[in-house]
């Protein structure tokens, strides 16, 4: 992780990637900070001096800066807006740059329609295929440059996400619809 001048670690929990960035910026977000400090006695944002901590959810963070690398791992379908938090994820993303995203995501369409239907998952409010995340990451404006199912389930996998900015020397970057 060293190539990398800039990292976030967006929705980054106690024990996310910063742990073992060097990098000389490092942002780590996440709206649970402040219970993370309170609650677990092995966390405290002391122990990473160099880490830069924001107690907020994604996508009601403006970014004042880009980075050259963007993880979002086992959060995004914990916000609250996930068309805003890739939103976010993209205005963070330096032309260049590489987003790596993991989610859980349903394997089989007739299942995901059921669970978007009976919401009862109140921790993971989105509730979509691989294919349906690819294509809100490619709306948004990212390219996506592998994409692969690091461990299957029964009715979910766990898919990651390598993408980039698809137009990056263009000031206007596409809307989410």
């Amino acid at each position: 992780m060293d190539a990398a001048n800039s990292v976030l670690d967006a929705g980054c929990g106690p024990a996310g990637v910063f742990i073992i960035c060097n990098n000389p910026v490092v942002y780590a977000l996440d709206p649970l900070l402040p219970k993370y400090e309170k609650h677990l006695s092995h966390f405290d944002t002391q122990h990473w001096p160099h880490i830069h901590f924001l107690a907020m959810a994604l996508e009601d963070w403006i970014p004042e800066r880009t980075f050259d690398l963007v993880f979002c791992l086992n959060a995004i379908n914990h916000s609250r807006n996930l068309k805003q938090s890739i939103e976010v994820l993209r205005q963070t993303l330096q032309p260049g740059g590489k987003l790596i995203l993991s989610t859980d995501t349903h394997k089989y369409e007739f299942l995901c329609r059921i669970f978007q239907w009976l919401p009862g998952d109140i921790l993971h409010p989105h509730q979509y295929t691989q294919k349906a995340y690819r294509s809100f990451l490619e709306q948004a404006g990212f390219t996506i440059e592998r994409s692969f199912v690091s461990r299957e389930g029964k009715i979910f996998d766990y898919a990651v996400f390598v993408a980039s900015i698809q137009c990056p020397n263009s000031s206007v970057r596409p809307a989410i619809h």
